[in-house]
């Protein structure tokens, strides 16, 4: 099976492509283009079953969007920011809220 690339010119905000990496306009966070793999398909069906990427105007606005998961395992957590780092190439935080 060959990987796909996910098609970034739809998206509705202004992104810059440099090689292999993207970023919208005024951004620092430049990511690695995801490709449609394994690991991809894991980090998405975590999201879809547990978590979820803002869309807030205070996102969109400082280019800063944040994922959030509904977990506490820190095995688990600590899988998941290796899992962002190997796709997209960025370091990830992890914030706790109660």
């Amino acid at each position: 099976m060959h990987p796909y690339k996910i098609d970034i010119n739809d998206l509705g905000f202004p992104i810059i492509k440099d090689k292999d990496r993207i970023y919208i306009a005024n951004s620092h966070h430049k990511i690695k283009i995801p490709v449609l793999d394994e690991n991809m398909a894991l980090f998405l069906g975590i999201m879809w079953g547990d978590g979820c990427i803002t869309n807030s105007d205070l996102a969109k606005a400082n280019y800063d969007w944040s994922i959030r998961i509904v977990e506490d395992d820190k095995l688990f957590l600590q899988s998941l920011l290796k899992l962002i780092k190997d796709i997209f190439y960025i370091k990830a935080h992890v914030f706790i809220t109660k």
